[in-house]
């Protein structure tokens, strides 16, 4: 006696990669990013607008893999750099879907506060550009105008600024990956910085002692 089939949680659509949730009547995309099967989800349960939703993920879909073969080449600008990393955030399914967001903020931050970053080469970002970025976007802000605000909100809390910093390292990353620069110009900036702007207690301490050791020596 055959047992009857049972019903999956994904029920099939005349479209291709598109696919609605049984029990929630959501729908959602089916892509593979990365050699990874990929489930987004399109926020809604009526199929017309799922489909425009669709189209809208596969265009997206797409661009990302184009701008994998400049990384893979190591032709990437910084533009290739940060839609990779877009990617393959989108295709690790061991990382949490809060984690996804917060990355992708991040990503969003670090475009709204270095204008222009999309169009340079890896090796133009250097360990100063980026100390320079990182001490205004933590003074300055995005920028972003609440709703009734008058002006727009200035400075950017730590863990904002920090995962900015996160997210920019790791897309530099890819270039050293790939061959495109030898070191993380993130990781570098402290080198690069002057000692007062590491630590300005130290130096003053240090400054103090010198002061004592000459005082005494002039006695």
């Amino acid at each position: 006696m055959r047992h009857p089939r049972k019903k999956t949680m994904w029920e099939r659509t005349s479209v291709q990669n598109l696919l609605r949730n049984r029990p929630s009547g959501q729908y959602y995309a089916r892509h593979t990013i990365s050699g990874k099967q990929k489930w987004l989800s399109l926020d809604t349960d009526v199929l017309s607008v799922a489909k425009l939703r669709l189209a809208d993920k596969t265009a997206e879909i797409e661009r990302l893999r184009g701008t994998a073969v400049n990384v893979e080449t190591g032709k990437a600008t910084l533009h290739d750099l940060i839609e990779a990393y877009k990617a393959r955030t989108l295709a690790n399914s061991d990382i949490k879907s809060a984690t996804v967001t917060a990355r992708l903020g991040a990503v969003k931050r670090i475009l709204r506060t270095w204008p222009g970053i999309e169009g340079l080469e890896p090796r133009q970002v250097t360990p100063p550009a980026v100390f320079d970025w990182a001490a205004r976007f933590k003074v300055e802000g995005t920028k972003f105008q609440p709703p009734g605000a008058k002006a727009p909100r200035r400075g950017n809390s730590a863990t904002s600024v920090n995962s900015a910093i996160d997210a920019l390292r790791q897309i530099l990353d890819l270039a050293v990956e790939r061959g495109q620069i030898r070191a993380d110009p993130v990781t570098a900036r402290d080198h690069h910085q002057p000692s007062a702007a590491r630590s300005p207690r130290r130096a003053g301490v240090a400054r103090a002692g010198v002061a004592r050791r000459r005082g005494r020596g002039c006695g």
